[in-house]
């Protein structure tokens, strides 16, 4: 490019500035080497941080653009909007909110679902509901999905209940998302009969074979004291994931159901479906209350598991079993033989 001179082409610096977002050291040094910087460029690195490990870098080039006397749109807005959320930046968050009102950006959908989602990911629920309260349409389905997850978060579980019936009542159907804040919110308050009564809904509307939905409805059961429901769910999924298997292995290992953890892991293998470090977290929690290691040991048999095979993470695994209460010489052989196990799972 410095050959060809297209080093002095915007639009081809603005196709590279872009194309170098996961890389954000080089697209800084990218970014620094341009003299005639533009709006899209600006918008490219803050989305570029929005998705990074070091977003609060991006609060200073937004106030750089805004020094810089460049019109800002509604792509700034809904970048530097999520990076506030991710580094919980309320004040500055607030900042922008104010202006996004003074430019009439707040016209557009997508900003006010951004600011929205800043609100309820900074817990700020109250702030949220003005915001949506401020909508002059609300026949869009994501908006509600926001507001009802940020309900859930902060465990105002009536409001959840409350927008779900005046979506219904605006003629907006639910998506996977909707039910999995339903589902979450009937299980946390214990609620058998609304659980219930959403499951059929569940059914009615074709979600009963999704496995989100279905992880959801085994956790809801669970957690309103049906289990036997919630085996009942699971076995009827054909093909189940691992993480379907992890939620009910979780599920009984949490309520001391040594014998049913452990035959489900064994069926587990049988199924051909590997366990991983996750299947042992729950596994793990069996051990405080009933202080067995069967499901442990027969999760060490149940196959190499090659995420556990480094020693940093066999060391973790140890200090895990430590902290629930194993003695350190018997946590030690179990991970030996978690780690170095070769019985292959069957075909």
């Amino acid at each position: 490019m410095i050959k060809t001179s297209l080093t002095n082409v915007l639009f081809t610096l603005s196709k590279l500035l872009a194309a170098s977002i996961l890389d954000m050291d080089y697209a800084c040094t990218i970014f620094s080497y341009i003299q005639n910087l533009n709006l899209f460029m600006f918008n490219t690195m803050l989305r570029g941080y929005s998705i990074s490990n070091f977003s609060n870098k991006a609060l200073p080039i937004f106030n750089e653009v805004r020094n810089s006397g460049t019109e800002l749109d509604q792509f700034s807005f809904v970048a530097v909007l999520k990076i506030c959320g991710r580094c919980l930046e309320v004040g500055f968050g607030r900042g922008v909110h104010g202006i996004a009102v003074k430019s009439g950006n707040r016209l557009f959908v997508d900003v006010n679902n951004t600011l929205l989602q800043f609100y309820c990911v900074c817990r700020r629920i109250e702030d949220a509901h003005k915001v949506f309260d401020e909508f002059t349409e609300r026949n869009d389905l994501v908006t509600w999905n926001i507001l009802m997850g940020g309900s859930v978060l902060v465990s105002q579980y009536s409001l959840v209940f409350e927008l779900f019936l005046k979506m219904c009542c605006c003629g907006i159907k639910a998506s996977v998302a909707t039910m999995l804040s339903l589902l979450s919110a009937a299980g946390d308050i214990g609620n058998f009969v609304f659980g219930k009564s959403l499951h059929g809904y569940c059914i009615k509307i074709g979600f009963s074979y999704n496995l989100n939905v279905v992880t959801a409805l085994i956790d809801m059961y669970a957690k309103t004291g049906r289990i036997y429901l919630a085996r009942k769910v699971f076995d009827g999924i054909v093909e189940k994931d691992v993480v379907l298997w992890n939620c009910l292995i979780r599920i009984y290992a949490r309520n001391c159901l040594v014998e049913d953890a452990v035959g489900l892991l064994q069926k587990m293998r049988h199924e051909g479906v590997k366990p991983n470090s996750s299947t042992l977290v729950g596994l793990l929690s069996v051990y405080p209350a009933s202080r067995s290691m069967q499901g442990i040991r027969t999760y060490a048999v149940a196959g190499r598991i090659s995420d556990l095979t480094r020693m940093q993470e066999m060391e973790q695994t140890n200090v895990t079993l430590v902290n629930y209460g194993v003695h350190e010489t018997e946590g030690e052989n179990v991970v030996k033989e978690i780690a170095f196990s070769r019985v292959e799972i069957d075909n």
